[in-house]
């Protein structure tokens, strides 16, 4: 495991961008599997959303809680959505690792233009806001492409597939800023019927 070395813990048990050196990794694996079900509070108008996961890294492991709390808000032809992430959020390692995280609000816009949606993301977390920028195109309701552009500057196109029980989407970002190779991220959610 080349990746204990990268991050330089400043001592507050957050990790945080700042305090990863990327030059010391070379080789990662790792996977994640978790479980979200959001659901609405009587009387408020926030979409809360619990979540338990399960993520390893080589021969580590490690189980996770958090709670996220979400508002959307519609204007004209614009859909903002509100969202404080990791209102409570904690990660125990099965090195005896405990990792929490700082809550932090995240603003989205999306709008509509027939077949083509375009998202503008802004996150501000321990007093750092961070952009990102990407649009949609909607072959049909089963088929989406998408492409974007994150705060590194690191582009990313993907594919969306739907049907009536599974989402499947699809991304790449075929070139990175970072010392990372090239990557892909695949997402499968299954809807209850």
């Amino acid at each position: 495991d080349n990746t204990t070395m990268a991050w330089v813990d400043n001592g507050d048990g957050f990790p945080s961008s700042d305090e990863i050196n990327y030059q010391n990794i070379n080789k990662l694996h790792y996977s994640e599997i978790c479980l979200i079900s959001p659901f609405f509070l009587d009387y408020t108008d926030f979409k809360f959303w619990p979540s338990l996961s399960y993520s390893s890294i080589y021969n580590e492991f490690s189980l996770s809680a958090s709670l996220a709390a979400s508002r959307k808000v519609n204007f004209k032809k614009f859909n903002f959505n509100f969202v404080i992430h990791d209102m409570f959020s904690v990660k125990w390692w099965s090195t005896n690792r405990i990792e929490n995280y700082y809550p932090s609000l995240e603003i989205s816009m999306i709008s509509q233009f027939d077949k083509v949606k375009v998202l503008a993301k802004s996150v501000l977390n321990k007093n750092k806001i961070i952009g990102a920028f990407g649009f949609s195109y909607e072959v049909n309701d089963k088929l989406v492409f998408r492409n974007g552009i994150d705060p590194n500057k690191d582009f990313s196109f993907g594919i969306g597939i739907k049907n009536n029980f599974l989402i499947l989407d699809l991304a790449f970002i075929p070139q990175s800023v970072n010392p990372f190779k090239p990557s892909q991220q695949i997402t499968i959610i299954f809807i209850p019927q």
